[in-house]
């Protein structure tokens, strides 16, 4: 059995989570509670991991909802 290591990392900007999984399975979940802690995660990833190795989650986007009703 040789030393984990990062296989992966998925980026979820709506929720400032960032997951990291290892090649033999674990999984840490990185919440950041705060805009400037979640950019010092994403720092600290772009100076140390292989871009081939972040995955970001999909962007969950709604169209605008009208908030006046038009007499429907």
């Amino acid at each position: 059995m040789g030393k984990e290591h990062v296989s992966s990392i998925l980026v979820d900007i709506c929720k400032r989570t960032v997951i990291v999984l290892g090649n033999e399975g674990d999984t840490r979940v990185i919440e950041c509670e705060t805009v400037n802690e979640f950019m010092n995660v994403l720092r600290i990833i772009d100076e140390n991991i292989e871009p081939e190795m972040v995955v970001y989650a999909k962007l969950a986007v709604c169209k605008k909802r009208n908030s006046i009703n038009k007499g429907n």
